[in-house]
């Protein structure tokens, strides 16, 4: 089996339960901080998947670091990834997470890529326009990318909408040289 639907299954185990114990905002920031941690110190990771370091000094280093904010649901989520030698999918296990979030809030993430930086005000009439066109509410991700010349491309979970100056312009050269 693929690891991604592995992490896929996690993830949708770990938001049930976070449902059903009314514990989603405090299963999500917990997935971040251990996320973050992970992609900052690769050591960490390696410590808790590395085969020769006892499970109690594992689970242990995890109290240690994360102490406060572990929940007990989230303790023996990550006690059960350490077991069963899954952590080092605890970045994509979060990331799944945040999709069964998005769509448990009707949230669709959106990413933006414009030529220029935007300012606040065009923004925020563009994501009120996407608000509008996805009927759903939008964490929208903008990001400048200067090689598309001029306009934007509008990536959803499953929709594209390149309006570049690039992307005209190539297909004005596919008309031209055809």
């Amino acid at each position: 089996m693929k690891d991604s639907s592995v992490a896929r299954r996690y993830a949708k185990a770990l938001f049930g339960a976070a449902v059903h114990g009314q514990q989603i905002d405090p299963c999500s920031q917990m997935l971040e901080e251990i996320s973050r941690a992970v992609q900052t110190d690769r050591s960490f990771a390696g410590c808790l998947t590395h085969p020769f370091i006892p499970l109690a000094e594992k689970t242990g280093l995890v109290r240690s670091i994360f102490g406060s904010l572990l929940t007990p649901l989230m303790e023996r989520f990550l006690q059960l990834l350490i077991e069963a030698h899954r952590f080092n999918l605890i970045i994509e296990i979060a990331d799944r997470f945040q999709e069964e979030l998005d769509r448990h809030q009707n949230v669709e993430p959106v990413s933006v890529k414009v030529a220029y930086p935007m300012p606040e005000a065009r923004r925020k009439m563009l994501q009120e326009k996407l608000k509008n066109w996805l009927q759903a509410d939008v964490r929208m991700e903008v990001r400048v990318a200067p090689e598309i010349i001029g306009g934007l491309i509008v990536r959803t979970r499953d929709r594209e909408c390149d309006q570049s100056l690039r992307t005209e312009l190539r297909q004005l050269q596919a008309v031209i040289t055809s």
